[in-house]
């Protein structure tokens, strides 16, 4: 059992260290409401999360989507491959290799 505050700070910042995006928001909000009046302050100040990201884990919970197995980010989320930015950066390169390993026609002794 939690018996003090510095415990439960413990507690927080490992929930902070070791968990994913939606269990950590989760996991936070829970312990915002245990912390009680200025636990959502507390929370900020040690993990320093935002309240906005405290108060959807709040709202996580009320709505009980807690256990799922759901991605946690929506497909096709995240960063998008150099490919994708930049369709001739095959072709740039091939040209700069071309041109740094083929012999140049002063060294060949034209």
């Amino acid at each position: 059992m939690i018996e003090t505050s510095a415990q439960l700070d413990e507690l927080v910042l490992l929930i902070n260290q070791m968990s994913n995006e939606k269990q950590k928001r989760i996991l936070l909000a829970s312990a915002a409401k245990v912390y009680g009046h200025g636990g959502i302050g507390r929370i900020k100040e040690l993990t320093g999360i935002a309240y906005s990201t405290i108060h959807r884990g709040s709202l996580d919970l009320e709505n009980s989507s807690i256990i799922t197995d759901e991605r946690i980010r929506r497909s096709g989320a995240g960063r998008k491959t150099v490919l994708e930015h930049n369709r001739e950066i095959t072709q740039c390169i091939e040209e700069i290799i071309h041109w740094l390993f083929l012999p140049k026609p002063l060294e060949m002794g034209y």
